[in-house]
């Protein structure tokens, strides 16, 4: 004697609801970081005249960047495993507008 067993229909899982709002902040982030470090590559030439080096000085400050870059992640992870990721994340995108509109209104720039 067979028994027939009822088995319930495959339902797809629920897509996330934030999952493209999501997509659009890391991106943004990435775009951000990715700016900050073509700025720094740019302005590479004008810090070697204005500092009277040579090419080594510009290549140290690649390394410089990437160095701060690193340790700034390093450190940052453990608040923002207290914390939060996405208020770290709103910390960190919200204190990268004000501060170059700081240095740039400093007094004697060019």
């Amino acid at each position: 004697m067979t028994t027939d067993t009822l088995t319930p229909p495959a339902t797809q899982p629920t897509p996330y609801r934030w999952r493209w709002p999501a997509l659009a902040a890391i991106l943004t982030g990435s775009v951000m970081e990715m700016l900050d470090s073509t700025v720094t590559s740019i302005a590479g030439p004008t810090i070697r005249a204005d500092l009277g080096g040579g090419a080594s000085l510009i290549q140290w400050l690649g390394v410089a960047y990437t160095l701060a870059m690193t340790a700034g992640l390093l450190v940052g992870g453990r608040p923002g495993d207290i914390a939060g990721r996405k208020r770290m994340f709103l910390i960190g995108a919200g204190g990268s507008w004000p501060a170059p509109s700081c240095a740039r209104s400093r007094p004697g720039r060019r």
